[in-house]
C-alpha cells in the first residue's frame, strides 16, 4: 500500500512539473487580464473552447502543458480561456462570433483584436509557429492581401487564403480568385486542392469548374489520390443525408453527389463508395431501389468498418418498408448469414433484429 501511494505522489508530481513547464493560464475575468497584460507589457491569448469540443480538450491535454509552448506564450502573453457557452464566455462570444473550435484570440493589452485562429494543432511546435505567424506583421491578413493583390499568383494567394481560413473566414471565393489566377504549372499543388475541397461547396459552380480540369489534377496529383479527396469533400454530408439528420440538400443535390461518386475512381470493395446512392434512395423514400443498393453492392461486399454503418441505416429504414420489401430484405440478409464467405456475423445479428 506504501509503494503504490508512493508511485502516486510520483505520477502527481511529474504531471504538475509538466504543467507547471507549459502555458500558464490566468483564471480571471477578461477584464484583470487585460489589466494584468497592460502591466507587463504583453498581449492577451484566450483559448475559446467548448466543452464538447475535442480538438479543444487535446489542445488542453497534450500542447498547452508542453515546455515549448511555454517558453513562448509566457513571456509574450497573459493567456486565459473561457468556455464559450458558459459565463463571461457566452458573453465573449457575441464580441468574438467564434464559428469553430478551437478558435484563439489574440488582443493587445486595450482589448483590440491583433489576430485570430480556429483549428488545433498535432504538435506544439506547428501550432507556436501558426501564432509566431499570426502576430508578425509583416504575416498578418492586410499585408497578406496587398501582396496578393500586387501580384495575383498561387505564391501570394495561398498564404494569404491560409491567413484567413486561420481567421475562421470563408475562402471560398478567394481560392476560386487565386486557381483563376495562377500559371498553369503552379495550379495543381495538394495544398492546394485540400483547402478547396475543404472550403468549397460541391453544389457550387466553382467546385464545378476545378472538375473541369480534373485530368490535370489526375496527371499531376495520381487519380486515386485526386478521388479520394473529392469523396471525402461531401461524404459527411452524406451521411447526414443517409441518416435522416437536419441538411440543407435537395434531391437534385444529392443526385450530383451520387453521379459524380460512379465517376471516381474508388475500390469496389469499399462499401462507402454506395453511401451518395443510400442518401439519394432515402431522400427520394425510393426503398426499391435502396434494398437494390443494399442486395447487389452492400450485402456482397466483405465486412469493413463502414459496412456496419450503412447496415445500421438498412436497420434504421427497415419499419418503412412494405411486407414484401421486407422479405426480400430478409431473404437476402439469411442467405449471406450462411455464406461464410460474407460477413455473416454482422447480416446475421442484424436478420435477428429485424425480426424482433
Amino acid at each position: 500500500m506504501k509503494k503504490v501511494l508512493i508511485m502516486l505522489l510520483a505520477v502527481i508530481c511529474c504531471q504538475q512539473q509538466i504543467l507547471a513547464q507549459g502555458v500558464h493560464f490566468m483564471v480571471a475575468p477578461l477584464k484583470e487580464v487585460l489589466s494584468k497584460a497592460k502591466v507587463e507589457k504583453k498581449l492577451v491569448f484566450i483559448d475559446c473552447y467548448t466543452s464538447w469540443c475535442g480538438p479543444c480538450a487535446r489542445m488542453t491535454r497534450e500542447i498547452f502543458p508542453q515546455k515549448v509552448c511555454g517558453d513562448y506564450f509566457n513571456d509574450i502573453f497573459v493567456s486565459t480561456k473561457f468556455d464559450m457557452e458558459k459565463g463571461e464566455g457566452a458573453e465573449l462570444q457575441k464580441t468574438f462570433k467564434c464559428i469553430s473550435y478551437p478558435t484563439f484570440v489574440i488582443l493587445n493589452a486595450d482589448g483590440k483584436e491583433v489576430a485570430r485562429l480556429s483549428g488545433a494543432s498535432t504538435t506544439a511546435e506547428d501550432f507556436v509557429g501558426r501564432i509566431k505567424a499570426a502576430v508578425d506583421p509583416s504575416c498578418s491578413s492586410d499585408s497578406l492581401k496587398k501582396k496578393y493583390e500586387a501580384n495575383k499568383c498561387m505564391q501570394t494567394g495561398l498564404p494569404y487564403a491560409k491567413a484567413l481560413y486561420d481567421k475562421g473566414y470563408n475562402i471560398a471565393e478567394i481560392l476560386d480568385d487565386i486557381y483563376l489566377h495562377s500559371a498553369e504549372f503552379d495550379r495543381y499543388n495538394s495544398e492546394f486542392l485540400t483547402y478547396f475541397l475543404n472550403c468549397t461547396d460541391f453544389r457550387s459552380s466553382m467546385f464545378d469548374r476545378m472538375m473541369f480540369d480534373k485530368e490535370m489534377w489526375n496527371e499531376r496529383l495520381g487519380r486515386e489520390n485526386v478521388d479520394r479527396m473529392i469523396f471525402d469533400s461531401y461524404r459527411k454530408t452524406m451521411y447526414l443525408v443517409a441518416s435522416g439528420r437536419p441538411n440543407d440538400l435537395s434531391a437534385d443535390d444529392v443526385r450530383k453527389a451520387a453521379f459524380l461518386t460512379s465517376l471516381l475512381a474508388l475500390p469496389y470493395n469499399n462499401t462507402e463508395r454506395y453511401l451518395p446512392s443510400i442518401a439519394l434512395y432515402v431522400k427520394t423514400k425510393d426503398w426499391d431501389r435502396l434494398i437494390d443498393v443494399y442486395t447487389r453492392r452492400v450485402l456482397p461486399a466483405t465486412d469493413d468498418s463502414y459496412k456496419a454503418i450503412l447496415m445500421g441505416i438498412l436497420q434504421q429504414y427497415y419499419p418503412q418498408f412494405n411486407d414484401n420489401q421486407k422479405a426480400i430484405v430478409d431473404k437476402a440478409l439469411e442467405f449471406h448469414a450462411n455464406s461464410l464467405a460474407y460477413g455473416q456475423r454482422t447480416t446475421n445479428d442484424l436478420l435477428q433484429m429485424l425480426k424482433k
